[in-house]
This record gives structure tokens, C-alpha cells and sequence, in this order.
């Protein structure tokens, strides 16, 4: 036991001797007390700043917790006539817009009776579960949209005969595309777009040619 001691007592000597001697090597060391107290400070600073981290990020201190309303928007429904060629897929053949907006009839925040409503609506009977969570009603907007195009759909003679040729040719489709852009307070802008189903583009041609001096409004 003794001799187990006195290895035990040599290796603790030589290994403070090392932490002493040794260039670089920080252990044992004394510290200056400036040292201390840049640890002890840097130590209370990220104490600090792991209880307040969390508060501010959740507070409505937070820009990002802030809504940023819409406050315009803007939409087109356009005709998009496409042609598919057999080993090279589809492409686009022209685009025809025929209703833009930028006006609205409606756009506010949703009140508690408005929000009470569409939580009805979307609520599955059976299960009884709505996609839609309270949190949602302070970030939600209904907007509504006029009900008129604000700008008539002109085509010149050569572009309508374009437009026609397109439309009757057999390896040509019409489809309805909806592109909507909402503009926000601080930026953010979203926008989406919207493709229908193929339209028959043979009633399209149809109204085409009914349309007098070239000029047919939608």
C-alpha cells in the first residue's frame, strides 16, 4: 500500500512540474486579474443572454412577430396558348391577357364574428377538425377584388389572326392562367399563378371571330 502511495505521490509531482514547466500550457498557471474578470464577465454575459434570447425572441418586441399587412394588389387572367411538339415537349406560343385589376372591393382584417364564420365553413363535420388555428385570425386578410376589368382586352387584326391560327391548330392547347401579386408594408411581396384545365379552344376561336373591328371585351 505504501508503495502504491508513493508512485501515486510521484506521478501528482512530476505532472505539476510539466503543468509548471511546460511552454504554453496555461494549467497551474496563475492568472492575471484582468483575466478573471474578463472570464467572469464573459461568463455573466452568456447567462444573460440565454434568459433574454428566448423572451425577445417570442416578445412583440421582434420585428418578425410583427404583421405586415397587404396593402394593394394585383391581378391578370390571361389566355396562354401552348404547343407541343412530339420529341421536344411543350412550349409556349403567346400569351393573351384579358382581365386586370388593380383595385378591390374589400380589404380589411378579419373581425371575431368573420373569423368565427370561416373556421365554420372549413371545419370538417365528421372529424371536427379546422385547418385554420386562432393564432391565424391577427395575420389574415380578406381581400375581394372588383368585379369589372379595369383594362378591355384590344387586339389588332394581325394579332388576332395570330391568336386564331393558334387556336385551331391541331397541335395547339388554350389554357386560363390566374397571377396574382400582393404587396406588403415592409416588402416581402408574394405572388402566385394559377393554371386551369385546358379550355375548348374551339368556342375561344368562335368568339374570336364574332368579335367586331377586332376588338373583343371579356
Amino acid at each position: 500500500v505504501e508503495q502504491i502511495y508513493s508512485s501515486l505521490f510521484l506521478v501528482k509531482c512530476n505532472m505539476r512540474k510539466f503543468r509548471y514547466n511546460h511552454v504554453g500550457f496555461r494549467w497551474g498557471r496563475d492568472q492575471s486579474s484582468a483575466m478573471s474578470y474578463l472570464f467572469g464577465a464573459g461568463c455573466i454575459a452568456i447567462a444573460v443572454l440565454a434568459v433574454i434570447l428566448p423572451l425577445y425572441l417570442f416578445s412583440s418586441l421582434n420585428p418578425s412577430q410583427e404583421t405586415n399587412p397587404v396593402l394593394t394588389i394585383d391581378a391578370t387572367l390571361s389566355i396562354v396558348v401552348t404547343s407541343y411538339i412530339p420529341g421536344a415537349g411543350s412550349r409556349e406560343l403567346g400569351t393573351y391577357p384579358l382581365w386586370k385589376s388593380n383595385q378591390y372591393q374589400k380589404l380589411l382584417n378579419y373581425s371575431d364574428t368573420m373569423w368565427s364564420s370561416l373556421r365554420a365553413n372549413l371545419t370538417d363535420q365528421v372529424t371536427g377538425l379546422c385547418p385554420l388555428i386562432p393564432d391565424y385570425q391577427n395575420i389574415s386578410q380578406l381581400i375581394e377584388l372588383v368585379d369589372y376589368s379595369q383594362d378591355s382586352w384590344s387586339a389588332s387584326p394581325p394579332s388576332q389572326q395570330s391568336l386564331l391560327a393558334q387556336l385551331t391548330s391541331a397541335t395547339s392547347s388554350a389554357q386560363a392562367r390566374l397571377s396574382v401579386n400582393f404587396h406588403r408594408t415592409t416588402g416581402g411581396d408574394v405572388s402566385f399563378e394559377s393554371t386551369s384545365s385546358p379550355i375548348n379552344s374551339t368556342r375561344l376561336a368562335t368568339l374570336l371571330r364574332n368579335a367586331s373591328q377586332g376588338t373583343m371585351i371579356v
